[in-house]
Order: C-alpha cells, then sequence, then structure tokens
C-alpha cells in the first residue's frame, strides 16, 4: 500500500490509522529521504537513502524487494506501506518492481496501470517520469538475465 509522508501534521493520523488496522504487521519504507520519529509508526520502518535520484540503484530496489517478501512472507497479516516525498513516482518504481519480482505480473511496466488505478491516478497522467519507465525496463532485464553481464578484464599492462 502506498501512504503519504508522515509529516509532523500527519504523522500521528498516519500511525494511528496504520496501528487501528493492521497493529504492529506493518512494514513502512521511507523512500522520501527525510527522516521523522519512526518510534511513533506500528511496526518497523525501513529508511532506504539514494539522494537525489528518482530511481532507487537496482541492487538496493532488489533489496527491497527482498525484505519485503520476507516480511510479508512471515505472517499472512503482514502488510507493507511505502511512501516517499513528495508524490508517488518512487513509491510506484517499487511497487510496479515488487508486483514483477513477486510473480504477480509479468513485467514492471505492465503493473503501471494497474497501480496508478488503485492509486487514484489516470493512468495518462502518470507521476512517473520517462526515465523511471526506462528503469522498469532495466528491472525487468536484470530479472530474466539467465547469464550475468560479464564483468571486463582488468589485467594490469
Amino acid at each position: 500500500m502506498s501512504i503519504d509522508f508522515p509529516s509532523e501534521r500527519l504523522l500521528v493520523p498516519i500511525s494511528t490509522a496504520l496501528k487501528n488496522k493492521f497493529g504492529e504487521n506493518v512494514f513502512v519504507i521511507n523512500m522520501s529521504e527525510r527522516e521523522y520519529e519512526y518510534d511513533s509508526m506500528p511496526g518497523h520502518v525501513l529508511s532506504v537513502q539514494f539522494r537525489g535520484l528518482p530511481s532507487p540503484p537496482l541492487d538496493i530496489l532488489v533489496r527491497m524487494c527482498l525484505e519485503i517478501r520476507q516480511w510479508l512472507s512471515l505472517d499472512e497479516a503482514n502488510i507493507v506501506a511505502v511512501h516517499c516525498f513528495p508524490g508517488l513516482s518512487r513509491t510506484i518504481v517499487l511497487i510496479c518492481s515488487y508486483l514483477a519480482w513477486s510473480g504477480q505480473c509479468e513485467h514492471p511496466v505492465d503493473a503501471l496501470s494497474d497501480t496508478c488505478t488503485r492509486l487514484g491516478i489516470d493512468d495518462s497522467d502518470s507521476p512517473i517520469l520517462p526515465s523511471q519507465k526506462r528503469y522498469l525496463n532495466y528491472f525487468f532485464n536484470l530479472l530474466t538475465a539467465s547469464v550475468p553481464p560479464p564483468v571486463p578484464d582488468r589485467k594490469s599492462t
């Protein structure tokens, strides 16, 4: 699920709503590059830093997918709540990537329309940048690579 950034004004209402609905079965992923009172949130909070980039580097994206899968596999009641700041573009990139990672869709770009619809966003007005859409293709290429790319020979001359 996507949540608003828990700013000072929204922290208590968001944390209260999450706790009332899900108890401690919440894993919050903060991709905003901003800190807040994590102790106020129920469950666990993961702060992911990738300064200024519209999408997390592939290694971080893979680690987040692994973290999400691990959390969701611990208990059927567990949920993941993702947020960035401002807007939803980083959140959408992670959600679409995870849907492909977990096999719920074939390609992360295929998940884009459904994700936007579920977030109440008109697909034609998607906040995803063209570079983020390309990035979803890079993530797909990583998922479907059967052979790792060759490592350049680093012989000293």
